[in-house]
């Protein structure tokens, strides 16, 4: 991630996750979250940021509902909201739909990558799929037929 231009690394699974996010929210007045995690993500989240922020969830890859304590809610003043593309896009309307494919066509060979981990043969799709939601994030799986 450092080659491709990232400043701020941070792993989830590290036991000073909550710590180092709250820091660094403080450090960069962080106001807004993107979170495609959902689950436990959401309140830690909404925990590291100042009081009237907000965090959009747009995924669920924990596979959890967003859990949150209300009191971040209530007294925090935090805002939980949700966002579809698919959605988004309709709304916006062909002409500026297909503005936004050009442009974003135009970012594909440098920023919008996908890495592909493994290609498996389709008699072992069970196991790819075991495999791809056993870690998410080391890749993509192509299951070839």
């Amino acid at each position: 991630l450092r080659r491709e231009g990232a400043r701020h690394i941070l792993l989830s699974d590290d036991d000073r996750f909550d710590r180092e996010l709250a820091a660094l929210c403080k450090k960069l007045n962080a106001r807004i979250a993107f979170d495609a995690v959902a689950g436990e993500a959401t309140e830690s989240l909404c925990t590291a940021m100042p009081p009237g922020s907000r965090v959009i969830v747009y995924g669920g890859l924990s596979g959890a509902k967003c859990a949150i304590q209300p009191g971040l809610l209530i007294f925090g003043g935090q805002c939980i909201e949700g966002f579809w593309l698919s959605r988004w896009l309709a709304e916006q309307g062909a002409v500026h739909t297909l503005r936004l494919a050009s442009r974003l066509q135009k970012l594909a060979p440098d920023v919008l990558k996908t890495n592909i981990r493994d290609k498996v043969p389709l008699d072992e799709a069970s196991r790819a799929i075991q495999m791809y939601t056993d870690n998410m994030t080391a890749g993509k799986i192509l299951i070839i037929p």
